[in-house]
């Protein structure tokens, strides 16, 4: 074509003359085993990928695709079969590994992750790594020793002690450490000696061997810690959080925690998941958002009797009821004049089972500022179709006959045309005066954590789509589409499955 110059195969190689640096950045996007094999194109890629300043140790970066077997796969395989393959598996990573690491000569590290299945009896060559990294001013340390546990043989089953003398060794190193993830593993710094993480912004221990007073004195020496997450750690029993740069709190309990006390100048966040405990918000000004997973009817008592009074800061709260037969057969007690949340205007509800809703409009009678409401009912097929309690569940019952003037949005996911769905449907509509938006929808999702939400369609048995389009439409629009409710209720449409254009097509 005129005006065009054609490129010229036998031209320099542009690629290979950009610097170091940037030809590292562009090897960090490949898996491990990719980057290496670059060392072959030529003599200036031949030493390249050993700068890389990330390392990524784990099965898909490390084994060829053949060789990530699912633990699915695994479980099915005869004992001795599955421990010689683990027993080869492990041989093979902790070679593949070490030779990456003795090659590696990158002067500083940006993330350091380490995901594989390994305990104390590896512990020698734990250390060297880990050595390796905190030496190289590691920021971002990611060390998770579950990965595919339950699979694994007993003598790999003790847990590695994370190696705080390293730390203690490499000041300069401790103090560049930004993010740390830890999973299975033993935390026993020298509590005289160890003087703490001065830049450490997010910790995050998953099954750690953890003691309160550990968890004291490691509030107390990390000055800038914002994200904190204590999964099944230690046997808590009193636990007290105190930090005043502390943002997020994440508390995933054992059965022996008993109480919480919270305290924080900027603590916003706090995610709890387990039993019944007792709870101290009053130290805790600046919280607006909690998420709360526990025993359903235990929680519903909560959040109508004592939530309202124990945190009346709260703007958005989250909770997932998660015992069917509890939510479906058992009621919680119902205060006369139940306390009122002074600040709420989000209230996200997940339920994974169906039955009475009653305690809802208990929750909207107590919330009058509420804007914004969430209801998640990711209900199995199988449970919808063949349990008891769906068949004998109660209407939803009138409260008040005073109207609510703040709720202007609606959400109602998992939606599959149930009586107690319609019920519940039909009683915010009678309420909510200024109602703007309703969105009806029969995907299920559930929440995961952290404010997020996860789509569930698998819960569903045949397609969401048609079942929804023959079986669920016609019986919404009927039950839903009285006179004034019409422009303010949206249904999903099937075809938004398939264009992805979902919530923004459907506002219009």
């Amino acid at each position: 074509m005129a005006g065009r110059t054609m490129p010229d195969p036998g031209g320099a190689d542009r690629l290979s003359s950009l610097p170091d640096a940037i030809l590292s950045s562009i090897l960090s996007l490949l898996t491990v085993r990719e980057a290496v094999r670059t060392s072959v194109l030529s003599r200036r890629w031949r030493h390249v990928w050993c700068q890389t300043s990330d390392l990524f140790l784990d099965a898909p970066n490390l084994f060829p695709p053949d060789l990530c077997i699912p633990d699915s796969e695994l479980y099915n395989l005869f004992r001795g079969e599955r421990d010689r393959l683990i027993l080869h598996l492990s041989c093979r990573f902790l070679s593949a590994a070490g030779a990456l690491l003795a090659h590696h000569q990158a002067h500083k590290l940006g993330t350091f992750r380490l995901h594989f299945p390994l305990g104390r009896g590896q512990s020698q060559l734990l250390d060297s790594w880990l050595e390796h990294a905190i030496g190289r001013e590691v920021e971002i340390l990611d060390l998770n020793f579950n990965k595919g546990r339950p699979i694994i043989r007993l003598d790999f089953a003790r847990p590695y002690n994370f190696p705080f003398r390293l730390l203690l060794s490499s000041p300069s190193g401790a103090n560049c450490l930004k993010r740390l993830f830890l999973e299975f593993s033993i935390w026993n710094p020298p509590l005289e000696e160890f003087e703490g993480f001065a830049s450490l912004q997010v910790l995050e221990l998953r099954r750690v061997n953890i003691t309160e007073r550990h968890v004291k004195d490691l509030l107390a020496s990390c000055p800038v810690l914002e994200r904190l997450v204590l999964a099944k750690c230690g046997d808590f029993v009193d636990l007290v959080v105190s930090s005043d740069s502390l943002k997020y709190f994440f508390l995933e309990e054992w059965q022996s925690l008993k109480s919480v006390e919270l305290s924080g100048a900027n603590l916003s966040t706090f995610e709890y998941r387990g039993r019944q405990v007792w709870f101290s918000f009053e130290k805790v000004p600046r919280l607006e958002r909690l998420f709360l997973f526990k025993d359903s009817v235990r929680l519903v008592d909560y959040a109508l009797n004592r939530l309202p009074i124990d945190a009346p800061q709260i703007k958005t709260l989250t909770m997932c009821v998660s015992s069917p037969r509890e939510i479906a057969g058992i009621e919680p007690s119902f205060p006369v004049n139940p306390p009122i949340f002074a600040s709420l205007s989000q209230l996200i509800i997940n339920i994974p089972s169906p039955g009475d809703l009653l305690w809802i409009a208990w929750l909207l009678k107590a919330s009058p500022l509420l804007q914004k409401l969430e209801l998640h009912m990711a209900f199995h097929s199988n449970y919808m179709s063949h349990n008891r309690d769906v068949r004998r569940y109660k209407k939803v019952k009138v409260l008040h006959e005073g109207p609510h003037h703040h709720l202007e949005n609606v959400e109602l996911s998992g939606f599959t045309g149930s009586n107690f769905q319609l019920d519940i449907a039909k009683y915010i509509l009678n309420i909510a005066v200024n109602l703007k938006l309703m969105m009806i929808d029969p995907r299920p999702r559930q929440y995961i954590s952290d404010g997020k939400l996860m789509d569930v369609e698998g819960l569903y048995e045949g397609n969401i789509a048609d079942n929804w389009t023959k079986k669920i439409r016609t019986l919404v629009h009927q039950q839903l589409s009285g006179e004034g409710f019409r422009s303010i209720f949206k249904l999903w449409s099937s075809v938004s499955l398939s264009h992805q254009s979902d919530v923004a097509n459907m506002l219009k």
